[in-house]
């Protein structure tokens, strides 16, 4: 077998012609033929594995060492960094001036982009310690991200949008989101998607394009919720008797607070028309701190079928409906 890191790159004689170059100066390939080819192979082994070979696993052994120590190091910064950054707090916005954590989907984007930045410096140490050209490896980098670039465009958009809302910190892990007809509470959100958990237990995978482009809506940012209800009679009731029983039942719900001026319990009459059968639909709302919406809003649908149940009222058939705003 021929080996060309062992066979030395001088003129070989030509079995041919004894020339030791070929007319266009190239020299001819060495033949294991030639009597002189087995005691030049042979002493290049030797020369090796006595001049060179030393030095090149001295290069490889120290490589490897540095290569585990590496590994090592960019954990252990990691973890410390990761560490770090969960205890750190910031004052948050104007309208929310309370200390904040940074949230752990920032922290996680933060460490992961330095330990890669760690790596590939630590990949181009060792390569630079086995002796390696360290042009040929950056130009193929350069050209596989090209190369990526070109072909994962969406992803790199959405990479792009999920830096954009882990620094503008309008969305955060534990937040509750409506986004593009879908609710629930943000689990997670990674450089390509945002996960939610919708009430009943699913999983909704969200491109943060989409988050990006679309009208969001967080349910979280604000102290106060609150819940409106609509119900259809039939013309004739007393609508000043209906609404006081309406704000009153409404106020025994549990949760339910009144708070001057603006969150205080409240009806409006909704509809009233001919062309309606000559029904009327009035609205009741009423407000609850945010962590307390869906045992209220649970509450609520029961407090109002007992009252209703208990005191014989029948709403319109053709049009009784809950209809809940939030």
């Amino acid at each position: 077998m021929f080996i060309p890191f062992l066979v030395d790159s001088t003129t070989f004689p030509d079995s041919s012609s004894g020339s030791s170059s070929t007319s266009s100066g190239i020299p001819p390939s060495p033949s294991p033929t030639d009597p002189d080819f087995w005691q030049e192979l042979g002493d290049n082994i030797v020369k090796f594995f006595t001049v060179d070979g030393p030095g090149f696993l001295l290069r490889i052994i120290f490589a490897i060492l540095v290569l585990f120590v590496g590994i090592y190091l960019i954990k252990l910064i990691s973890h410390l960094l990761r560490k770090s950054l969960s205890k750190t707090r910031y004052i948050g916005p104007k309208n929310n001036r309370h200390e904040r954590k940074i949230d752990t989907s920032v922290v996680s984007f933060l460490v992961t982009s330095i330990k890669f930045f760690l790596a590939v410096v630590l990949a181009f140490l060792v390569i630079y310690l086995l002796g390696l050209p360290l042009d040929g490896f950056a130009s193929i980098i350069s050209s596989a991200f090209l190369a990526i670039g070109l072909g994962l465009q969406d992803v790199i958009t959405n990479f792009a949008n999920g830096i954009i809302i882990l620094s503008e910190n309008n969305i955060n892990t534990g937040d509750y989101i409506s986004v593009d007809g879908v609710e629930g509470t943000v689990t997670r959100i990674s450089m390509m998607r945002t996960t939610l958990e919708t009430v009943d237990g699913r999983k909704v995978l969200i491109p943060n394009t989409k988050l990006s482009a679309d009208i969001v809506t967080n349910n979280s940012t604000v102290k106060y919720r609150r819940i409106q209800l609509f119900f259809t009679f039939h013309s004739g009731i007393d609508v000043d008797k209906m609404c006081a029983l309406l704000e009153e039942t409404a106020n025994s719900v549990p949760g339910v607070i009144n708070i001057e001026p603006d969150k205080k319990t409240f009806t409006a009459i909704e509809d009233f028309s001919q062309t309606r059968q000559n029904c009327i639909k009035i609205k009741v709302v009423f407000y609850m701190e945010n962590a307390d919406y869906w045992n209220v809003y649970s509450e609520s649908q029961k407090v109002f079928y007992k009252k209703f149940q208990e005191l014989n009222i029948r709403l319109a058939d053709y049009d009784s409906e809950y209809y809940t705003g939030r």
